[in-house]
Formats: structure tokens, C-alpha cells, sequence
């Protein structure tokens, strides 16, 4: 039995990006990487680590780093996120902690003529620009956003906690 064709609109797929919004930032999930959306569970903190660093969740096994941008950016905000978006598989996983849920995007045209990260702290993990209806997103190279995290924890620090 030959298997029935499909209707013309659904052999023309789109593609789908995945974006999350901390403050004034929106950033998109870089290109062929897992991620999924969990509710906020009971977090094990750290003693002394960095306030963008809310410690560690134990997702299907593995011990998951949770962080949060918005705390990284300012450091005197409260970590009050009711979701974690899980970016990555594995021991790779790192987990952000949001204030809302994240957006599926479509028809995003590229941006790169857009200026700068203006944020220092920013640059040191965003990629490539992009526009969707008028907004401008970045590519959030979670890769580079844990070796910024790391080298946060060799940092003095005046606010831990």
C-alpha cells in the first residue's frame, strides 16, 4: 500500500525558533538545541556563590545548574521566576530561570547589521541578531553564558547570597 500524500500546506514546514525574555533582553535558543520548560521546583543553593547562581535541581537524574539572568544583570533583583527553561541535554544542561513563558517565532529575518550589545555583561554571551514583528532578538549561546558563569564564581564578590 502506498502511504497517502500529504496536503500541500503541510510539506511547506516553518521554522520555529525559540526565544525567552528576561527584562528589556529577548534572546533565542541557538539553532538545533534541545530545551523544555519546567515549573519552578525547590532549588539547592549554594553557601557563597554568586547571586546570578540560584544552585542546583535535580531534572531526570542529572544535577541541573539554575541561573538567573535577570539577578546577573541586577544584582539586587529577587529570584522570583516560576519557570525554568532547560537549554541543553545531559551533563550539558543549564537551567534559566524565567518570569514568563517562552515564545515560539517564526518568519525571524536575520539582523546583523543591528548595532552592538550595548551590555557588557550581555556581549558576553549573545550571537547573531535577528528580527521578529519589529523585535530585535539575540542568539543565546548558552556555551559561552556557563564559561561567563564560571569565571563569575573566581570573581570578588560584594553581594553573595
Amino acid at each position: 500500500m502506498e502511504p497517502l500524500p500529504l496536503p500541500e500546506e503541510i510539506t511547506d514546514l516553518v521554522e520555529i525558533r525559540h526565544g525567552f525574555e528576561v527584562g528589556e533582553h529577548r534572546f533565542l535558543i541557538l539553532k538545533e538545541t534541545f530545551s523544555e520548560l519546567t515549573t519552578r521546583t525547590e532549588i539547592c543553593a549554594i553557601p557563597d556563590a554568586p547571586r546570578s547562581f540560584l544552585g542546583f535541581i535535580n531534572h531526570r537524574g542529572e544535577t541541573v545548574p539554575v541561573f538567573s539572568i535577570q539577578r546577573l544583570l541586577e544584582p539586587d533583583t529577587d529570584a522570583v521566576g516560576r519557570w525554568i527553561l532547560l537549554i541543553d541535554q545531559g551533563s550539558k544542561t543549564v537551567g534559566i530561570l524565567l518570569d514568563s513563558y517562552p515564545r515560539g517565532l517564526s518568519e525571524i529575518e536575520d539582523a546583523n547589521n543591528a548595532s552592538p550589545v550595548e551590555d557588557k555583561i550581555v556581549a558576553q554571551f549573545c550571537g547573531d541578531a535577528f528580527q521578529h514583528q519589529g523585535e530585535l532578538w539575540r542568539e543565546f549561546d548558552h556555551h559561552r553564558f556557563c564559561e561567563y558563569a564560571k569565571r563569575e564564581f573566581s570573581a570578588p564578590r560584594l553581594n553573595s547570597g
